[in-house]
């Protein structure tokens, strides 16, 4: 406890946190807990340092001239993911795979979904073929990111030579996308070699890999996914494997079994000329592949542009990263310590840490079905009743009229009007929710009809509601006994919904009128919180001109500045500060750093 007290001490100065006492102590223990877990959260502060750190350095290499190539050594040598440069965005992790080819469409919902999909999940290729001969467009689409032609392999699994050249002819192409998903999603060798023989992809390009920012091909893919017959199957064709990362992306076995295959490969891939392009790939081979086996394959070979210099670089930004890691390492190890010993039920209960608790994490709500969901209708058997809820959510959302797309709200009531009953009440309240959100006044009472009734938490969906008519619904819904006052467990108000979606200033406006409390008398996040965690999560979108106006308004009727707020400017400060520096000249009071 001593030692991690001792490397904590610069972490907590980092941030402003008052001077050390003795963990041996109580009381000193407690207070040491209530600033780690009550003021600071100070491993949020210290990982978002190390962030915008990592950034920073990788933006100054840019311009003191070094190349793509030499800028991947460095951060290979640093131990760190190499940012994109130009720009930088905190996005979900999207698929190691490449991107669909150009051209394909989402397919629409109708009559034909179904069937596709029971062809599908039930091999009857031919079946396929033969739709997508009468409609030349079919051989063009994609359901959730995956075409037609992915699926048809993917799901029977075992395509023979006949069934593929039939979808071929009708147009199915097979190309880099479905090449990858194939070795991705453990295909037979011998389906994958009959998509070989029938693509004219190049073999040999790359994608990045956007879990790293690295080059990834199909036999580094391969490699990845341990699949050595399908890379003996790639290396008879490839053109060039000197400019393949496959053995880059060779993964570190788990146990003497998996060592034996990995081991196969990796002999396999430095037969056929491929070598390590960087140089954590040799010191990582080092630690699994016997000296004697290592040494008698030509692996130990130079690697292209690791000069002196980048190497000095990417040591001393090593030494930078491992200190900021200690520093994150000690915090979290603090946190760790004071909540296993119950002390952070001593914390700030304005704080980040107790409000995420008490509001559930951060996260938007999810209107129509998701792609798990999506999936499924693909997937399972007609007769399997999650398929069969899946396929509903699926229609009743293809039968919302979006803002930018007028359609069809008679085809919507239409279908909740024939939802049968029994049906799980999910389907309902997701239609009600959906009607809260976009609907027309005339079709949102309908639906209510049909649906049960105005739900108690309505106020809440209402409050995200897209259209200029937000305020006249309210108004009529009033009369239908609409609770504006509402709160649900989490501690989530009208008011801080429409602050979590920043839709409508007119509905926060109605809102503050009818004297919604800015701050709900119960845990969790606020209005102000997630005014400013948006423009931490969505830069893209979220601006500080777009902010002030929300951020006024609130501090107008009366919301107090509290830990969390600080906390989250603190983050701002870090990640944004031309924004951070707009909202203190217009809001001092936000100014304050703990």
């Amino acid at each position: 406890m001593r030692t991690t007290w001792l490397l904590i001490v610069p972490a907590l100065a980092a941030v402003g946190c008052k001077g050390p006492v003795d963990p041996l102590d109580r009381a000193g223990e407690v207070a040491v807990c209530e600033d780690v877990l009550g003021r600071i959260e100070i491993s949020t502060v210290l990982d978002k340092r190390k962030e915008v750190r990592v950034r920073s350095f990788f933006q100054s290499l840019d311009a003191d001239g070094h190349s793509a190539r030499e800028r991947e050594l460095i951060a290979d040598l640093a131990g760190v993911a190499n940012p994109p440069l130009v720009e930088f965005r905190r996005t979900t992790p999207a698929s190691e795979l490449p991107s669909p080819r150009a051209g394909l469409t989402a397919i629409p919902f109708d009559d034909r979904v179904l069937e596709i999909r029971a062809l599908i999940a039930e091999g009857r290729l031919r079946e396929l073929a033969a739709l997508a001969t009468e409609d030349p467009t079919l051989a063009l689409s994609q359901v959730s990111g995956q075409s037609l032609a992915v699926l048809s392999i993917l799901q029977p699994s075992d395509a023979s030579a006949d069934d593929l050249g039939l979808l071929l002819a009708a147009g199915f192409e097979f190309g880099l996308h479905e090449l990858a998903s194939a070795i991705a999603h453990n295909v037979p060798r011998a389906t994958f070699e009959l998509l070989l023989d029938n693509s004219d992809a190049d073999l040999a390009e790359s994608w990045t890999d956007r879990h790293n920012n690295r080059p990834m091909d199909l036999a580094g893919l391969a490699a990845a996914k341990s699949r050595l017959d399908l890379l003996d199957a790639l290396l008879r064709r490839e053109p060039d494997p000197k400019a393949s990362r496959a053995m880059d992306y060779l993964p570190v076995p788990a146990d003497p079994g998996d060592a034996t295959a990995t081991e196969a490969i990796l002999k396999r891939l430095a037969a056929a000329g491929y070598r390590p392009t960087l140089p954590s790939t040799a010191e990582r081979l080092r630690t699994w592949v016997a000296n004697a086996t290592f040494d008698s394959l030509p692996l130990d070979t130079p690697i292209a542009g690791l000069t002196p210099e980048v190497r000095a670089v990417g040591d001393r930004f090593q030494d930078e990263a491992h200190r900021l890691d200690t520093e994150l390492a000690a915090a979290r190890e603090q946190e760790s310590q004071c909540q296993r010993e119950g002390l952070d039920e001593s914390a700030n209960p304005g704080s980040l840490l107790a409000k995420r608790g008490a509001s559930g994490g951060f996260s938007y709500p999810n209107i129509g079905p998701g792609a798990t969901e999506i999936a499924a209708v693909f997937k399972r058997q007609l007769s399997d009743r999650e398929a069969a809820e899946a396929a509903q959510l699926l229609a009743l959302t293809s039968h919302v009229s979006w803002p930018h797309a007028p359609g069809r709200w008679n085809e919507f009531v239409e279908f909740v009007e024939d939802i049968p009953e029994g049906t799980n009440p999910r389907i309902l309240s997701t239609a009600t929710r959906l009607a809260l959100g976009l609907a027309p006044y005339e079709v949102l009472a309908e639906t209510l009809a049909l649906t049960g009734g105005l739900p108690a938490n309505a106020v809440v969906n209402l409050a995200s509601r897209v259209g200029d008519d937000t305020v006249d619904v309210f108004n009529k819904l009033a009369e239908q006994g609409l609770d504006l006052h509402y709160v649900d467990s989490q501690g989530m108000n009208a008011i801080g919904a429409v602050a979590r979606t920043m839709v409508s200033l007119e509905t926060l406006d109605h809102l503050l009128d009818n004297g919604v409390a800015v701050q709900p008398d119960a845990p969790g996040f606020d209005a102000l919180d997630y005014v400013l965690l948006n423009l931490i999560t969505l830069p893209e979108f979220r601006t500080s001109a777009s902010a002030l106006p929300w951020i006024q308004k609130l501090m107008d009727h009366g919301t107090s500045v509290e830990a969390s707020h600080r906390q989250l400017m603190e983050l701002l400060r870090l990640d944004r500060p031309d924004t951070h520096a707009d909202i203190v000249r217009t809001v001092p009071e936000l100014a304050q750093r703990t």
